[in-house]
């Protein structure tokens, strides 16, 4: 998905820090990732202990000061009920 870039792009799990929020879910991680563009803090994946690839930037336990433009934010709900949601820092 990010090729060549896969390594260097942040990567962050807010359930980490918040547990299953069911519906709500969706609406604070976009919440989170618009915060994470405003300040350029990108928050921490708590309990990152071993990652399967540890290459990747998992922003295991503590934020990461980065320029983010833009956020993605992959939500996988029960019984197959999945969205994508970017968010683009307004250039105006």
């Amino acid at each position: 998905m990010y090729g060549d870039h896969a390594h260097r792009v942040p990567v962050s799990s807010t359930k980490s820090m918040t547990g299953h929020m069911l519906a709500a879910g969706g609406a604070v991680e976009a919440a989170v990732v618009t915060e994470a563009i405003r300040t350029g803090v990108v928050p921490p994946t708590l309990n990152c202990d071993s990652p399967e690839d540890p290459a990747m930037n998992f922003v295991a336990h503590q934020a990461q000061e980065h320029d983010v433009t833009v956020g993605v934010s992959h939500s996988f709900g029960f019984g197959g009920h999945n969205a994508v949601l970017v968010l683009r820092r307004w250039r105006g």
